[in-house]
């Protein structure tokens, strides 16, 4: 599975997705009047279908990313010792 990707999270679950399909999903959902249902292909290759309203958040979770967060998280609690 690639570790690089973005997360789509909604109020029925979270689906990992690739960039391309993150930026597709970002520009409906972006649109002056966006359409009432989005149909995308998560990295399993499973074809999810969710109500726009429902997106809560599309993220970028690259490996950089995370191990920069595993550090802030680490420098935090080192903080509240």
């Amino acid at each position: 599975m690639e570790t690089n990707y973005f997360l789509v999270c909604a109020e029925c679950g979270h689906w990992p997705v690739s960039a391309t399909m993150a930026g597709a999903i970002e520009r409906q959902l972006g649109r002056w009047l966006p359409p009432r249902w989005i149909v995308f292909v998560d990295l399993t290759g499973a074809r999810i279908r969710v109500r726009t309203d429902q997106v809560r958040s599309v993220s970028q979770s690259y490996a950089e990313n995370r191990a920069a967060d595993r550090t802030l998280r680490r420098r935090l609690d080192e903080e509240d010792e």
